[in-house]
């Protein structure tokens, strides 16, 4: 429905109830530049409005009616607020609050290069630009203008209006309530310069503190002559078939030295350097000023070099770290062929693995009859030849259990009457449960020398449950768990029920 419309005579947009009734209203829709009709004397059941003369009312003229609507609040305004303004600058959201200004001028579609802003107001501040969003957002290129020339400009989004009576676009116009998008922030470059000058202040503050840091600690270096010499850890990459290996490698543990003799050697804007002696052995320390950033000097250094870098915040400290380290060649070659040889045990484990999952056939013809004597021992079951239970079905592979290189079924049956031997609702240790399963079942012969080599050095759960004793037992408690017959924590189990009787065949 139509309220507001273009006078011919004027060119100004009139309200239905200020114009005479019918044609005599003199006004069009600039939608489709069809003549209108006031009806202003509607009854009580409808509101006034204009009517097409010869066309039909469509979409695109109710968009007209909105835009221009809009258009015409801002031209007639006396007072804007121009909403706050925030955005991103260097990692810092730069902010100004709402402010409310006199209109001393505005214009209908101002003419700018090649483009027409919607409005354009003079305030006190200078010229704003506005547009208004009924259906579409602002060409990118006008957008790009404005941004590029330094033109305030904002847009007003009024298409969640198009469904609603115009009233209401209007009442929330006026009380500032329509969302808007700052496309050149009228206070931007004030609030990037007024930022720049600070940044540059907190600069020369914070190279000052450390400055004032960096000689502080460099005088208690030189009258104790001690220093802790920082870790150094290296990254190991090895491919063995296709199967690609890495690991970050301690090589170096932090440790305190005393010094023969240290002494100040150069202090600059980027620097400052000491120079040790232990034992007729040269050690560089040198403090940064700068993150991110080696002097070339530093760079050019022979020998051993250890670096101070400031913090990234000054809620932080500064780290400590090699930048050069001859002496320590030889350890690294000797951890990388440790590493190396990892790797190929790693693989071994796999290789291990794979054979146990793969024979699970072979290995349930081997220990089948022997399961089944020790059911009917434990008067679990009185078949001849028993099936599996729900429990002893609930996974169908055990990986964690290829050490033992026994049929997985046999091997949890031994692990529930262990774990049925130790009273109810205390701690059972995993290792202890292993220890003991493994004095009934030989464990398979590279167990031993795989979980000296590597059980320092997995990360991964899946892997953790292959070689490390606590984690293998604690895997091949699920099902157990998952029934709520045992209680596993950190470092062992509790026995909640026994265990056994879930193996039978009713349960």
């Amino acid at each position: 429905m139509l309220i507001y419309a273009l006078s011919r005579d004027t060119n100004k947009l009139e309200h239905i109830d200020s114009v005479p009734n019918g044609l005599k209203c003199n006004c069009f829709c600039s939608g489709c530049n069809d003549a209108l009709v006031a009806k202003n004397n509607c009854s009580s059941s409808r509101s006034n409005h204009f009517s097409h003369y010869s066309k039909d009312e469509n979409r695109n003229c109710l968009m007209t009616q909105l835009h221009l609507a809009a258009q015409h609040h801002f031209l007639n305004a006396e007072y804007i607020t121009l909403p706050e303004v925030s955005f991103l600058y260097k990692d810092e959201f730069l902010t100004n609050k709402a402010i409310n200004l006199k209109v001393l001028s505005a214009q209908l579609e101002t003419k700018m290069d090649r483009y027409y802003a919607d409005v354009t107001i003079e305030t006190e501040i200078g010229t704003i630009a506005i547009e208004v969003c009924v259906t579409h957002k602002n060409e990118h290129d006008k957008t790009a203008y404005y941004q590029q020339n330094k033109i305030a400009s904002i847009e007003y989004d009024l298409s969640s209006y198009l469904s609603k009576d115009i009233d209401e676009a209007i009442k929330d116009l006026n009380e500032y309530a329509v969302e808007s998008t700052w496309l050149y922030e009228w206070c931007r470059d004030e609030l990037i310069q007024n930022h720049n000058v600070f940044l540059a202040k907190e600069k020369v503050r914070i190279h000052q503190k450390r400055q004032r840091s960096a000689k502080l600690s460099m005088t208690k270096l030189m009258f104790h002559k001690r220093i802790t010499l920082p870790d150094l850890t290296q990254y190991f990459k090895h491919k063995i078939g296709g199967t690609q290996y890495s690991e970050n490698v301690s090589v170096f543990t932090q440790k305190e030295i005393q010094l023969t003799e240290v002494f100040e050697v150069a202090s600059t804007q980027k620097y400052s350097l000491l120079k040790g002696n232990l034992n007729k052995h040269i050690i560089w320390i040198a403090f940064l000023l700068e993150r991110n950033q080696i002097p070339d000097d530093i760079a050019k250094l022979s020998g051993s070099v250890i670096i101070q870098t400031p913090p990234i915040n000054e809620n932080e400290q500064a780290t400590w770290s090699w930048l050069k380290y001859p002496r320590l060649a030889r350890r690294i070659e000797h951890t990388k062929k440790q590493f190396i040889n990892r790797c190929k045990l790693k693989k071994q484990l796999k290789r291990n693995v794979s054979w146990f999952l793969l024979n699970t056939d072979n290995l349930y013809k081997k220990d089948y009859q022997i399961w089944s004597n020790w059911m009917k021992k434990n008067k679990l079951s009185s078949q001849v030849y028993p099936k599996l239970s729900y429990v002893l079905r609930y996974k169908k592979e055990y990986s964690c259990l290829w050490m033992f290189n026994s049929w997985h079924i046999l091997t949890l049956s031994y692990l529930t009457e262990i774990i049925d031997s130790k009273p109810q609702n205390s701690i059972i240790s995993y290792r202890d449960i292993f220890d003991d399963l493994a004095q009934r079942i030989d464990l398979h012969e590279d167990f031993l020398i795989l979980e000296q080599n590597l059980a320092d050095f997995v990360i991964k759960d899946d892997d953790k449950s292959l070689i490390i004793r606590e984690n293998i037992i604690e895997e091949a408690l699920l099902p157990f768990r998952e029934l709520m017959q045992i209680l596993c924590l950190h470092d062992g189990c509790k026995r909640i029920n026994p265990l056994m009787p879930s193996l039978s065949l009713g349960n």
